[in-house]
């Protein structure tokens, strides 16, 4: 039985205002039961940042424009309920979107899931879209399009600047000087799938991975992060008509302008990130250290468990001479049980100490610490690209346990590693588009660690494995250390 219709010409006015009433009050009860913002994992990091400058690369579905409303009706509020944190008010909000009819159909649909929003709180100003939102409070929200133009973009002041989307260079450089506000500093947050805008991978991304972007802090994150939040089966259907490159980009939140990516397919963030884990000071680790003459050096340390699986521990960035690298790599290497410390063959050439005609793998051992340069075998390309399919590969079967767990685990904390893994391609024949099979590793400083601490072959009892020497008069179960200390 449909609702009647009423004639709102017959009604008297107080029949109006008390139908109005009826209407108001069915309104706030609605808005009483609206659903609470929980984040997920991947929006939570986003959102208890601190950084000046947040940049999230995220797929499809993974729940980017929640994120975003909710950061700018907190903008807005002045409280972040993620945080605690109470913010100046009122505060000048700027929103940059794709084109003006994404206003309504994304921005203010979703913004309505989670906060009461009123009509008279909108205002067009004399264009066919809304283009503000006014608060109680002062605060106020302007929206701006991608094809703003440059004049309009530098002609605004602002608190907090929003980004959905990828944009031009151009637009984010004419939007940014107006976060010159004598109140706070400006705070940006750029949200979006990165499927165009290639300066966001080479002048954001990598530089801040290499930490040169100190108020810059970058996050990417997969569809299934927000799996919860979809319809059953929505993930794979959408999955089944995406090509491999398109996976990567839309599913995982990998970079449109990378091709020919090598490793990308095989890690899982879900599946290979762990938080940083309290290491028993019995277990062995491997440091492996990659030193450059103009750039900084990159050290990274790993750990073997009693299953002989490999956990990438910490990695560390520095641009010193040879002398300050190794008083930070000995607290680097505080409180872990390290049995084997490798330096790229490169350290032992003169001058590149930094402290006379002393090498690198020098001035580290003059400052205690036992290193050795890589061997012929341990720098070969052939082997590794096994090697590093393989501790990356998930198990199509599970273990006893019934969970199906890669060799390899990463600290989440290790963006290094994770950007070189996600980013590395094969290498390309020169004036042919055909794909060599070796990977680019010459600019992956972390990559290229991780390769030398595979070729050590690391293994929890190794150097300990019982010999048997009939005629050489050794004692059968002694182990290589023990032979060793014996021969000393």
């Amino acid at each position: 039985m449909g609702i009647p219709k009423v004639d709102l010409g017959k009604l008297t006015r107080e029949e109006k205002l008390k139908m109005l009433d009826i209407l108001e009050e069915k309104k706030r009860r609605r808005l009483e039961q609206r659903t609470a913002y929980i984040p997920n994992v991947g929006q939570a990091e986003v959102h208890k940042s601190t950084a000046l400058e947040r940049y999230c690369f995220a797929a499809n579905g993974s729940g980017k424009s929640t994120m975003l409303c909710n950061e700018v009706h907190w903008a807005a509020s002045g409280y972040n309920p993620e945080t605690g944190t109470y913010t100046h008010v009122p505060a000048k909000i700027v929103v940059v979107l794709d084109n003006p009819s994404k206003v309504e159909d994304v921005f203010l649909r979703e913004y309505r899931k989670w906060h009461p929003l009123k009509e008279d709180q909108l205002h067009k100003r004399g264009k066919p879209y809304v283009s503000q939102i006014r608060y109680d409070n002062g605060s106020q929200v302007d929206f701006f399009f991608h094809l703003q133009e440059d004049m309009a973009a530098e002609s605004i002041e602002w608190h907090y600047l929003f980004f959905d989307e990828p944009c031009s260079r151009r637009l984010y450089v004419a939007m940014k000087r107006g976060g010159r506000s004598k109140e706070q500093l400006g705070r940006i947050l750029f949200i979006g799938t990165p499927l165009a805008a290639s300066w966001l991978r080479t002048d954001v991304y990598e530089p801040w991975v290499k930490g040169e972007r100190p108020n810059v802090e970058c996050f990417r994150f997969s569809t299934h992060v927000n799996k919860a939040n979809l319809a059953e089966g929505y993930i794979e259907e959408y999955e089944s008509v995406l090509t491999e490159k398109e996976k990567q980009v839309r599913l995982h939140g990998n970079f449109f302008d990378l091709d020919g990516l090598a490793l990308s397919h095989l890690f899982k963030r879900d599946v290979h990130l762990v938080d940083a884990p309290k290491w028993p000071a019995h277990w062995p680790t491997v440091v492996v250290i990659d030193p450059a003459m103009r750039k900084a050096h990159v050290a990274i340390l790993v750990g073997i468990t009693q299953d002989d699986n490999l956990v990438y521990l910490k990695e560390l960035t520095l641009k010193a001479a040879g002398a300050e690298f190794a008083r930070a790599l000995r607290e680097f290497m505080r409180g872990y049980r390290v049995v084997d410390i490798v330096c790229d063959s490169m350290g032992s050439s003169d001058l590149t100490g930094g402290d006379g005609m002393l090498s690198f793998i020098q001035v580290l051992k003059d400052h205690g610490i036992k290193v050795r340069a890589t061997s012929y075998n341990e720098k070969q390309d052939e082997g590794f690209i096994q090697m590093i399919q393989e501790v990356l590969a998930i198990p199509l079967e599970a273990d006893n346990f019934g969970k199906k767990e890669p060799r390899l685990k990463i600290s989440r904390d290790c963006k290094g590693i994770i950007s070189d893994i996600e980013t590395v391609e094969w290498e390309r024949i020169k004036n042919d588009d055909q794909l060599k099979p070796k990977l680019s590793i010459s600019k992956k400083d972390y990559l290229a660690c991780l390769k030398y601490a595979l070729a050590t072959q690391p293994r929890y009892h190794k150097g300990r494995e019982k010999v048997i020497r009939g005629r050489s008069g050794a004692k059968a179960g002694l182990s290589n250390s023990e032979k060793w200390r014996k021969v000393r």
